[in-house]
C-alpha cells in the first residue's frame, strides 16, 4: 500500500513539474512576440494611427 501511495505521490509531482516547464517554456517564448507587439501598437505609431483611422465600426 505504501508503494502504491508514493508511486502516485511521484507521478502528480512530475505531472505538476512537467505542467509547470511547459507553461515557463510557453511563456518565455511568448513574451519577446508580446513585447514587439506592445512596441508597435501604440499612439504614436503612424501605422496603427492609419489603421484606427480607417476601422469601420
Amino acid at each position: 500500500m505504501h508503494g502504491y501511495r508514493l508511486k502516485s505521490i511521484v507521478r502528480q509531482l512530475t505531472i505538476s513539474f512537467a505542467t509547470a516547464s511547459m507553461i515557463i517554456i510557453d511563456q518565455h517564448w511568448l513574451a519577446p512576440h508580446q513585447s514587439r507587439l506592445a512596441e508597435s501598437v501604440n499612439p504614436y505609431n503612424p501605422v496603427y494611427q492609419n489603421t484606427l483611422a480607417y476601422r469601420v465600426d
